[in-house]
């Protein structure tokens, strides 16, 4: 009998359990903020990348999944347990955990693609790559108060993280769109589907842009300081290890900000406006080209001055000594080149990044369709 109460207590507390669907406003943060991030806010950009649309349907199911608080983030699912008080802060205490701190942990481990054709993100699976899915194209978002606080979950499809898959091909953007698809804001899209449409207005100050205004440049500062280590020979081109391959996602549990201030970390470098991105390998409008130019002569021609005395102080030993420091002169002398390169790559993405600020700032407005 006490068994049987138990469960029945055990039941009522389950059904006590409400979920809620996002309002029309927190929907359309939801759809900006997943499209920023499969556009401007990727390490190298994506020529398959599908934009994302709002599902009902999705949304239902993750209202249930929420309601059972038990989710964790999985193949198609994304869950965080958040400390927040309002719709608007649980999404971005979610999109600050699943995204900004996944995606430097992630990338930091992950190979760069060394060409334009390459696919990125084999064996590394988690909430982050579940945001950047190429071939997702809808989601659907819910909470639930359950005893940790409200447990924030989406539902997405096609789910993403197979175990087996890449996230997307590294190439020009929406360059190589799927069939029946077209390219557009940067993202590749099925002319006149309902889920182009912009759900509601967004509130100026909370674009994704806005909130997270420091996510582009962090992330070329990874890949700035990924190329130097590489470089200096500190680590291999990948340093990835079979346990950061998992093959399944994993559930997420890290301490969410309590303020949205919070949400600009991590971050040492600081973009010179609060919009616009910058990609590896894309093309470069003239006038970055030229800047970048005149960077690369007054780089060489510092390397060379140093470079000269490094050789000079190297090679005054004779024999045996001499020898050795005429390889240590040649090994200088490469290295301070694949730095310099390293470094002129710094200078044109952020040069770049300012050019193309106002283009994406206009195409962003609308969740990454371009009006």
């Amino acid at each position: 009998m006490k068994l049987s109460n138990g469960l029945a207590l055990s039941a009522a507390a389950v059904a006590s359990v409400s979920a809620e669907s996002f309002s029309e406003a927190d929907q359309a943060i939801w759809i900006d903020r997943h499209n920023y991030f499969r556009t401007t806010g990727l390490p190298w950009s994506a020529a398959n990348m599908r934009r994302i649309g709002w599902d009902a349907d999705l949304a239902t199911k993750a209202a249930a999944t929420a309601k059972a608080c038990s989710a964790t983030t999985s193949t198609g699912v994304n869950a965080f347990q958040s400390t927040a008080t309002s719709a608007s802060d649980a999404i971005d205490q979610a999109i600050q955990q699943w995204v900004v701190e996944t995606a430097v942990t992630t990338i930091k481990t992950m190979a760069q693609p060394g060409s334009s054709g390459l696919e990125v993100g084999v064996g590394f699976y988690n909430s982050y790559s579940q945001v950047v899915w190429a071939s997702t194209t809808s989601v659907g978002c819910a909470t639930a108060t359950c005893s940790g606080g409200e447990l924030v979950v989406c539902e997405y499809s096609p789910a993403g993280n197979d175990g087996k898959s890449p996230w997307y091909k590294h190439a020009s953007q929406a360059s190589e769109c799927p069939d029946n698809t077209v390219a557009a804001g940067n993202l590749c899209i099925e002319e006149g589907a309902d889920a182009n449409n912009q759900i509601a207005p967004i509130a100026a100050g909370d674009y994704t842009y806005q909130v997270y205004p420091s996510f582009v440049a962090d992330i070329q500062s990874i890949l700035i300081n990924s190329a130097r280590d590489i470089a200096n020979g500190s680590v291999p081109p990948s340093t990835a290890t079979k346990s950061d391959n998992s093959s399944t996602p994993e559930a997420t549990t890290a301490t969410p900000p309590t303020t949205k201030g919070a949400y600009l970390l991590p971050g040492k470098v600081k973009p010179s406006s609060d919009t616009g991105s910058t990609f590896q390998n894309e093309v470069k409008p003239p006038a970055a080209q030229e800047s970048a130019k005149t960077a690369l002569k007054s780089t060489t021609s510092s390397e060379a001055t140093t470079t000269k005395e490094q050789t000079e102080s190297l090679t005054t030993s004779t024999g045996e000594g001499g020898a050795k420091a005429h390889g240590m002169s040649t090994l200088g002398m490469v290295s301070m080149f694949i730095l310099g390169i390293a470094a002129v790559a710094g200078i044109v993405m952020f040069v770049h990044y300012r050019v193309s600020t106002q283009r994406q700032n206009d195409v962003l407005l609308d969740g990454g369709i371009q009006r």
